[in-house]
């Protein structure tokens, strides 16, 4: 197990510690991370068929910013992604 809100707890090689869609703490991959499956993938993203963890866009479900890529900058209050500017 890691440590929520710690993202070295733990985890080893690329891995960092957030939540998964049921809000359980365990070490996942950040969008752009080589992943094998969904599974691997922090949160609400998705390994895609280069076999990259597919940050989540502006608009889609998120738990934790790190899941946030595709334009999107920050995990909102609404647990959406969204951009500053």
């Amino acid at each position: 197990t890691c440590i929520d809100g710690d993202p070295m707890s733990r985890c080893c090689g690329v891995g960092i510690c957030s939540r998964d869609e049921s809000g359980t703490a365990l070490c996942c991959l950040r969008p752009g991370d080589g992943c094998a499956a969904d599974a691997d993938c922090c949160g609400y993203m998705t390994c895609d068929a280069t076999g990259h963890c597919r940050g989540q866009a502006v608009g889609e479900p998120c738990i934790d910013t790190q899941e946030c890529g595709d334009g999107a900058s920050y995990c909102t209050g609404a647990g959406v992604c969204g951009f500053t500017g």
